[in-house]
């Protein structure tokens, strides 16, 4: 597998997970002093990596052992450079981490895919009831409106259509991206 530029979409728990950081180094040169870290936040704790620098770029290089003890879940991260007396922010994003399939006893599905089948499954059993809320001996009960639940459908589709396309480049399967340009005048 080769090295990725920047935090890939999604990690596998018991993989090496490789990238690295070309733009940051051209900003924040190794040279200058700056160390690169990344802290990936979830409800239950932290991860901190710090990337190493090779031929003056940063590059993470985490082992098998230690990602293998990651929980399966979707992650918020930051990266900062640091050096004595500053800091600075220089991104952030979102990561799934997925389970180690070696070591997988339950669901594997990521967390994106497990909230889109929710979602529609409420959608499906939504299908029979035409009210949105209704009281009954002085006891209230409110539905999620149908609108709603049609665009978190919507958002989660998509969440997992990146995350499936991003496992595919991944892999080496995926197709090319296309950009497209305009050029008017000023």
């Amino acid at each position: 597998m080769s090295i990725t530029e920047g935090v890939p979409a999604s990690l596998v728990a018991g993989d090496r997970w490789q990238w690295r950081e070309s733009g940051v180094a051209w900003l924040y040169p190794p040279d200058d002093g700056w160390t690169l870290r990344y802290r990936l936040v979830n409800e239950g704790g932290s991860i901190v990596i710090t990337a190493i620098v090779v031929s003056g770029v940063y590059e993470v290089d985490v082992d098998p052992s230690t990602t293998a003890a990651y929980a399966d879940m979707e992650y918020a991260w930051t990266a900062w450079v640091e050096r004595p007396g500053d800091r600075r922010t220089v991104r952030s994003g979102r990561v799934e981490i997925m389970p180690d399939p070696a070591a997988a006893t339950g669901d594997i599905r990521t967390h994106a895919e497990r909230v889109l089948e929710a979602i529609r499954a409420v959608i499906e059993g939504r299908a029979t009831k035409d009210q949105e809320s209704y009281s009954i001996a002085g006891r209230s009960l409110s539905r999620t409106p149908l609108s709603d639940l049609l665009e978190l459908e919507r958002r989660y589709a998509a969440r997992v259509a990146a995350e499936r396309a991003e496992r595919e480049r991944a892999a080496g399967r995926g197709g090319s991206s296309t950009i497209s340009i305009t050029f008017g005048r000023i």
